[in-house]
């Protein structure tokens, strides 16, 4: 995995975190236009930090595009907690993702 030439992970929050029940696209970016992803186990490793997340903070993902330096998400946060669920998710990713 390519390093980042400054912070890990740029995420782009489209509408504010706080309103329950709401559907939200969600993307996240490497800076610097470094890969995020080598291979289908580094794509497999954030699809099941995505799930765990999803099942810890109660949040529904509908859609997911995953590109070599980004990725995109349709999410729905019932509880209003967009913000703790991409927290949960990336938490960890910097260790896995970027060996």
């Amino acid at each position: 995995m390519s390093s980042p030439s400054s912070s890990i992970i740029d995420m782009y929050l489209f509408r504010p975190e706080g309103f329950k029940g709401s559907i939200w696209p969600s993307t996240a970016a490497v800076n610097g236009g470094a890969k995020l992803f080598e291979d289908d186990k580094d794509r497999l490793y954030l699809l099941g930090r995505l799930e765990e997340a999803g099942e810890r903070h109660g949040v529904r993902m509908y859609l997911f595009c995953l590109m070599q330096n980004h990725f995109h998400l349709v999410l729905e946060t019932p509880r209003g907690n967009l913000g703790r669920y991409m927290q949960g998710v990336l938490t960890g990713c910097e260790l896995q993702l970027f060996r």
